[in-house]
């Protein structure tokens, strides 16, 4: 499938998690790296929830954003690690135009956070109703189910409505 998965362990307390009802769909959510992660669920709260937005890969693969993906050509797991580990995404990049990892997705209710990981050429998005926009190095930005996302070198990411929107889903 070309996907690795890491397991991963907490390796310290995060710090407060920011209401995600502070943030709007389409709207740029700035996040320092390391910080708090809008639309999260905490772990130690009960784990249902609907089911996960999923993003469709230019090869075709669908994967379903149901806990932190990273998305490269050769994505490794992030430096604050996460007890659901994040699931790495590897996508072809013949030109080497798309960093080794570029994006992050998370889940958000409804919605999926994509933020760009300091990549070299940068993330391009274009949301329904609206035109491209490129994400600035590290910029977030909260996507609704039928934006697209660029990563270059015909890398594309689409993000798809749940499988079965009525289904209820353990979290992460």
């Amino acid at each position: 499938m070309g996907a690795a998965e890491e397991d991963t362990l907490a390796a310290a307390p995060r710090p407060p998690r920011p209401d995600p009802s502070a943030y709007a769909l389409g709207d740029t959510v700035p996040l320092a790296r390391g910080s708090g992660d809008p639309g999260r669920e905490d772990p130690r709260e009960p784990a249902r929830r609907r089911a996960p937005l999923r993003i469709e890969i230019a090869d075709g693969r669908v994967v379903p954003v149901d806990r932190t993906l990273v998305v490269g050509r050769d994505p490794a797991a992030p430096r604050v690690l996460e007890p659901t580990g994040a699931l790495l995404v590897r996508v072809p990049s013949p030109r080497g135009e798309v960093s080794a990892s570029h994006v992050e997705l998370r889940p958000a209710p409804g919605a999926v956070e994509l933020r760009d990981l300091r990549s070299r050429n940068g993330t391009a998005v274009l949301r329904p109703g609206r035109g491209r926009e490129r994400l600035g190095s590290g910029a977030a930005v909260v996507l609704a189910a039928g934006s697209i996302v660029d990563l270059g070198d015909g890398a594309v990411l689409r993000v798809l409505a749940p499988e079965n929107p009525g289904d209820v889903s353990p979290g992460p």
